[in-house]
């Protein structure tokens, strides 16, 4: 059985005072670009997706999700991986706009 995770959205974006909705990344459409605002797992799954390149702040693109429950293929910071359906659901994420999903510039 799977029981969805509710997260509260009710934090407010500092820019244009809009709400912002947090989801889980296997709640994302195919196709989206999102943020991830936190990762919501234990040291082990927290050290498997850095070692991945999922990090906090990092914008990732959902490219796709296998049927069944399988994984979910997304591209993060040029690399397409595909992570377990499990993981994903510990990355909390916001939806943001193409042009906010480029990475600072140092």
């Amino acid at each position: 059985m799977d029981k969805k995770r509710d997260i509260e959205p009710n934090e407010i974006n500092s820019k244009d005072n809009s709400p912002r909705c947090f989801k889980c990344l296997t709640d994302i459409d195919p196709g989206s670009t999102v943020r991830v605002v936190k990762i919501d797992a234990g040291a082990e799954a927290k050290t498997r997706l850095s070692h991945l390149g999922i990090t906090p702040n990092t914008p990732i693109k959902l490219e796709c999700c296998a049927p069944f429950k399988g994984p979910v293929c997304v591209n993060v910071r040029g690399t397409t991986l595909c992570i377990g359906r499990g993981l994903a659901k510990q990355c909390v994420v916001e939806k943001i706009s193409e042009d906010q999903s480029d990475y600072p510039k140092f």
